[in-house]
């Protein structure tokens, strides 16, 4: 297993001796910083450096310079419809016989949330009530922050704060280095829901 396809790839190409210009090049590396949250995420694998570095030279480019680039243009919230963000990137998944979904959105800074807070809260209830699910958790993920921010919605809604717990006097606290669906907030997520029924 590795971080990203784009990785897969890179060997195909390699194994069939066909060559990786800047224009390829780039684009494998946007979708490997991408996946792996630029070589942050659990899921990044010493393969996945080793690739983005040699794509890094074909094309010309600085790593963390190009991500933040990318990232700030394609991670701007602001001007999209909360609805979208809910469902742009949402996994399903059965935690105790609990009926949960994960959206992950990747935010230029966790702060950007904030700024859409009140609404945000709205679609959730709407799109729990909808889908008939215990636990909805919206997390906003920054790479240039190195963490998330979560938000929850459903009638276990309170598994989250102790899952991610926050800190004193504060709402949606700043989770550092919390990046992973997978690898992070579900087995979290998980141990906190089975704690409350068992």
């Amino acid at each position: 297993p590795v971080g990203c396809t784009a990785t897969v790839l890179y060997k195909l190409y390699k194994e069939n001796d066909i060559e990786i210009d800047k224009k390829i090049a780039t684009l494998m590396l946007s979708a490997i910083a991408s996946d792996t949250l630029v070589l942050k995420s659990p899921t990044t694998t010493e393969k996945d450096r080793g690739i983005a570095k040699v794509l890094a030279e074909i094309a010309n480019l600085d790593i963390d310079a190009f991500a933040k680039e990318m990232f700030k243009l394609t991670s701007n919230i602001s001007n999209r419809a909360v609805k979208d963000l809910i469902r742009q990137d949402i996994k399903k998944f059965e935690i105790d016989g609990k009926k949960v979904m994960i959206a992950q959105v990747i935010a230029y800074q966790v702060e950007d949330a904030k700024e859409i807070e009140t609404e945000l809260e709205k679609e959730m209830k709407s799109y729990v009530k909808g889908k008939g699910l215990d636990l909805l958790v919206m997390a906003f993920t920054s790479i240039l922050e190195n963490g998330s921010v979560f938000y929850a919605a459903g009638k276990l809604d309170y598994v989250v704060a102790e899952a991610f717990p926050n800190k004193e006097g504060e709402e949606h606290s700043f989770q550092a280095d919390i990046l992973s669906r997978k690898n992070q907030f579900v087995p979290l997520l998980s141990r906190a829901i089975i704690n409350t029924f068992n």
